[in-house]
């Protein structure tokens, strides 16, 4: 691609995610790090260690392609996302064994966390597969999985970075994974998280269905974000603890929970209160009524949350 229309293209931003990009946690840019991009870029969190070669063991089924890095930049006055930046395609490594100096060779080296995050997206990808192929004739289709690109956004006046969150841009089939804001001693990252992994196929998969025009619950888009959090949780054996340790989430968005984390309960009477809330408590009245068997039949039996 010609330099000049590289640098013209813009990006829409889907943010069929964990939340909304722009309310999404973000960190803002000290005054000594006004020439890093990303702040300092020492940590995975931000971007592969300095002189790690970028590349998988193996690029598992149901994903097309993993991209690394890129830096997509926001000003004010302007909703879209300009590329200054592109991503550089992550290949796979040239050998995963070599023979040492005795003409033994070395066991292959063991998974990385980016590599076991792929695989954790593929194997979402292979349980949502299942059931898709079981209602629709036609397989998943494959998605693209987008690493740690600087997302800088300037609009409100004050340079801050996109952390700390997901996104699924239908478009594109592409899954975006932000980095995390630090690499603080026992911080879970969002990024490496099974359930934000299964949240965003889901996504993709609901995305899927409403384009076969198959599915009538697909319909209705205020039902994707809680549908997405169902899916996420049948796929992943319904099992809270893969949400309730993760930091923003809890209980609140663990569809098996009767409660907020305030113990308030989710019920009708809460349809009222803000957007987070309010999904939350969809997506607790479908599980409610899909009761956990097999996702194709979850799938087939699916209704819109009462509204």
């Amino acid at each position: 691609m010609h330099r000049w229309l590289r640098y013209i293209l813009t990006l829409f931003i889907c943010a069929s995610g964990c939340g909304p990009l722009e309310s999404g946690t973000t960190t803002p840019l000290r005054p000594d790090l006004t020439e890093a991009s990303p702040p300092q870029a020492r940590s995975i969190t931000w971007h592969r260690p300095p002189g790690a070669e970028p590349c998988l063991e193996h690029l598992p089924q149901g994903i097309h392609e993993v991209r690394s890095g890129g830096h997509f930049v926001a000003t004010p006055h302007v909703n879209l996302w300009t590329i200054k930046a592109p991503p550089q395609r992550v290949n796979i490594c040239k050998a995963s064994s070599r023979e040492n100096k005795t003409g033994q060779t070395s066991s292959p080296p063991p998974q990385t966390t980016i590599q076991t995050t792929i695989n954790s997206v593929a194997a979402t990808h292979a349980a949502l597969s299942m059931a898709y192929q079981t209602l629709t004739g036609e397989t998943l289709p494959e998605v693209i999985i987008d690493l740690f690109p600087i997302y800088e956004d300037s609009r409100s006046g004050q340079t801050r970075f996109v952390t700390d969150n997901a996104s699924y841009d239908p478009a594109k089939s592409r899954i975006t994974l932000f980095p995390s804001s630090n690499n603080q001693p026992g911080k879970i990252h969002l990024w490496t998280a099974p359930f934000i992994h299964a949240h965003e196929m889901a996504h993709h998969a609901i995305d899927s269905f409403r384009t076969m025009k198959q599915i009538p619950v697909f319909r209705n888009a205020s039902d994707d974000e809680p549908f997405a959090d169902v899916l996420a949780f049948l796929t992943l054996g319904s099992k809270p603890e893969l949400i309730r340790e993760l930091p923003g989430f809890g209980v609140d968005r663990d569809p098996s929970s009767a409660f907020f984390s305030d113990g308030t309960p989710k019920e009708f009477r809460n349809f009222a209160m803000e957007s987070n809330r309010n999904a939350a408590v969809r997506a607790h009245l479908m599980w409610k009524q899909l009761a956990p068997d097999d996702l194709a039949r979850v799938i087939l039996n699916a209704r819109p949350s009462p509204l």
